[in-house]
């Protein structure tokens, strides 16, 4: 049976999904024209996006890498890396 997440850390990762899943939204829109009703919740509209000092959970079950550059160029993650 699974434990849980502590709430803050469900908020943590809940956030950290939203902010993600905008940006690659916002950077796929730059190749197609927004509808009216979907162009006031993008607030940066370019092909390519850095997203700094976030934490990286690639899924596999491996340990989440903190402090990471996420290098996001037309919708597609190009690189990751020490945000440093």
């Amino acid at each position: 049976m699974r434990t849980p997440l502590p709430r803050s850390r469900s908020l943590t990762l809940r956030s950290t999904f939203l902010i993600c899943s905008l940006a690659l939204s916002a950077t796929a829109s730059s190749q197609t024209q927004l509808p009216p009703d979907v162009a006031p919740f993008i607030s940066v509209n370019v092909p390519i996006l850095v997203l700094n000092h976030v934490r990286v959970i690639d899924g596999t079950g491996a340990a989440p890498k903190e402090d990471q550059a996420l290098v996001i160029d037309n919708g597609n993650i190009q690189s990751t890396g020490p945000a440093s």
